[in-house]
């Protein structure tokens, strides 16, 4: 296995618009390499919610590995035969993404919100507004909630109190965070109300953490000692909440990620998630990336360590939507309280359903509009989407693909 990567396509350019000089395979940046990429702004390909380990597991793998199984949509068959049935009001996502506010202390190259956030700078909702918002989320029958989104969630000044209205509606709560804010009080908080909280690092080095995240150096050790405080805690509470970190590589972090893996099973989170970044000019690097992924995975040692990565044509994303009928179990309140069909399509009006400040959640979710779009886009998705999608409802496309087929082939034969 070589012990490095080629991880420059040719064409790549920076803010500056001159093409960064080809690397022999085999080499990777050296120190400073990110820098060099500090100016190129990549999107995010945010893999499905649920993740997939890089080898198919066995059966009784997949038993323990619930999880982050890509089976959970089936116990959920109603929601996917409805949509099957164009019964789209009937057809209520089961998972939304959440909105506290905009404000974020990071500048991730990668952003893929950054010019909604910009745009919409000073959007926050008031704690008034969350627990009205979580009613209606649950009013739905919304299973779980991500506090993500366009701004850093533990950063909104009434974070607990957010929490707590979305818990007292009975919503499970997931956090993705950049894990500077994680600290004092509001660790106990996560591991008292959060299933899940997934740490976003994206590098092994507080060099190219700053030059990826566009913050301050400090900032790095002060996630790992968040992240230590964290994982100590829960051991001494006994508490079940799952904890990881996520890497999404890219050229100028990608020589990092077999120490980061290190680095993570050090730490005593559940599991590392790598992703990859897309480009916009969708280059071939993606494959090159194969040792290093495996490499990583080699780290694993489950249950205790996970190493969880799915790599996949990147491509596919933007450039082959033919219909987008997964979209149906998902949705987005953005901090404005506008909400959108998908996590993709904040600052996007042709695919906002309502806004939950200004309407009921039910009419909303029941509403012409929302109905409409996903009629629509269970034909045909519409051009905005192949500009925005990160393919995050691919899998479950498949699944609803071959559930609306009439007769299809052998299916007598298991």
């Amino acid at each position: 296995m070589p012990e490095c990567l080629s991880c420059v396509p040719s064409g790549i350019t920076s803010g500056r618009g001159a093409p960064h000089a080809e690397r022999p395979p085999g080499t990777l940046p050296q120190a400073g390499g990110a820098e060099r990429y500090a100016e190129v702004k990549w999107r995010a390909l945010a893999l499905p919610t649920i993740l997939v380990t890089l080898e198919e597991p066995s059966m009784r793998d997949s038993r323990q590995h619930t999880p982050f199984s890509r089976y959970k949509i089936l116990r959920y068959w109603d929601s996917l035969q409805k949509l099957v049935d164009r019964q789209y009001s009937e057809a209520m996502p089961i998972t939304a993404e959440m909105d506290l506010h905009n404000a974020c202390n990071h500048d991730c190259i990668w952003c893929s919100v950054q010019s909604y956030r910009e745009s919409q700078a000073r959007a926050a909702l008031t704690p008034n507004q969350v627990r009205h918002i979580a009613e209606g989320l649950g009013d739905v029958g919304i299973r779980g909630v991500i506090l993500s989104g366009s701004g850093e969630p533990t950063l909104y000044p009434a974070f607990p109190e957010a929490v707590l209205s979305l818990r007292e509606c009975g919503i499970a709560l997931g956090l993705e965070t950049n894990g500077v804010g994680l600290e004092g009080p509001l660790i106990q908080v996560a591991l008292d109300h959060f299933e899940w909280v997934r740490i976003s690092l994206d590098a092994a080095s507080s060099e190219v953490h700053a030059l990826t995240h566009g913050c301050a150096p400090a900032d790095f050790e002060r996630i790992l000692e968040n992240v230590r405080n964290m994982t100590r805690l829960r051991k001494s509470n006994g508490q079940a909440t799952t904890i990881g970190l996520n890497l999404t590589a890219y050229p100028g972090n990608a020589h990092e990620i077999v120490r980061a893996t290190e680095l993570a099973r050090g730490l005593g989170v559940d599991y590392l998630s790598l992703r990859v970044a897309l480009s916009s000019d969708h280059s071939d690097w993606v494959s090159t990336l194969e040792p290093a992924f495996a490499a990583a995975a080699s780290l694993a040692n489950p249950p205790e360590f996970r190493v969880l990565t799915k790599l996949r044509d990147h491509r596919v994303a933007n450039t082959s939507l033919p219909s987008c009928r997964g979209i149906g179990l998902f949705a987005a309140v953005a901090a404005t309280g506008d909400v959108f069909l998908c996590c993709d399509a904040r600052g996007e009006p042709s695919l906002c359903v309502g806004n939950a400040l200004q309407e009921d959640m039910v009419s909303i979710m029941t509403g012409r509009r929302r109905q409409e779009l996903l009629s629509r886009m269970s034909g045909a998705t519409m051009s905005v989407c192949k500009r925005i999608c990160t393919g995050r409802f691919e899998a479950y496309n498949e699944m609803l693909d071959y559930l609306e087929l009439p007769a299809p082939p052998h299916v007598g034969f298991i």
